[in-house]
């Protein structure tokens, strides 16, 4: 069973990991090809992000982050959420996600991605003529 204070501490881990300044945070996301909703804290490229990461773990429901905490919403009867502070530079990350300065991390504008390598285009037989 995970503790909180190990959520807590991994979910710390995982912020640090990102990157120091917001440029740095950003390029880890876009590496990781996050993306993200600017001002919802449910969908931000980072709680998207860790939400993919975290939820592995069978304590955790869901993860939301605001401009100050990462929430950690878990599958508790007496504590049902875990904040954790999000360090300065990750709070100055999404005050700048937000305002869409960094538009390649926004779902609605990042741009697709095209296969690795593309599909050859499917042939259909033809079909016999009539006699």
């Amino acid at each position: 069973m995970t503790t909180h204070a190990t959520l807590r501490e991994h979910a710390g881990t995982l912020l640090d990991g990102l990157g120091t300044t917001v440029d740095h945070i950003a390029a880890t996301l876009r590496r990781q090809r996050a993306v993200g909703t600017p001002n919802d804290a449910m969908r931000c490229v980072v709680a998207r992000y860790l939400n993919a990461v975290l939820c592995a773990e069978p304590a955790v429901k869901a993860v939301g982050v605001t401009h100050r905490d990462l929430h950690i919403l878990v599958r508790s009867r007496l504590r049902r959420r875990v904040i954790v502070p999000l360090p300065a530079p990750m709070q100055e990350f999404v005050t700048a996600f937000d305002a869409v300065r960094f538009p390649e991390l926004v779902a609605a504008l990042a741009p697709l991605t095209p296969p690795a390598s593309p599909s050859p285009p499917v042939q259909f037989p033809q079909a016999a003529a009539p006699r």
